[in-house]
């Protein structure tokens, strides 16, 4: 079970969550490019796109906030995910913000 992201809404005053995160290792292995689903509003959706941008990864933003079917569709492919975002990186699933958090934090990406 992943753990609950720390920061509710992103703001550039509160880093905590990235501060041992390293863009390098992220392109080292191979992940340079991510998609992510949203909807708003979503502050795990600001967050995670906050992470990306931090760490200079490229990503394309996908909004779900006004297609549930497309939405459905997704998560169904994903097991049933049941939250936004959706974090794709290099067409890998990594999950949601808490996911992208947890993988950041123990170098897993």
């Amino acid at each position: 079970m992943s753990e609950y992201c720390d920061i509710p809404k992103y703001s550039r005053n509160t880093e905590l969550a990235s501060r041992n995160m390293s863009s390098e290792a992220l392109q080292k292995r191979g992940f340079s490019n991510a998609r992510i689903y949203i909807k708003h509003p979503c502050p795990f959706c600001d967050r995670a796109i906050a992470l990306l941008d931090e760490h200079k990864i490229s990503f394309t933003v996908i909004d779900l906030t006004n297609d549930p079917a497309k939405r459905a569709e997704i998560s169904q492919s994903q097991g049933n995910f049941p939250t936004v975002p959706m974090i794709f990186m290099n067409d890998t699933f990594v999950g949601g913000c808490d996911d992208l958090i947890v993988a950041l934090k123990k170098g897993q990406l």
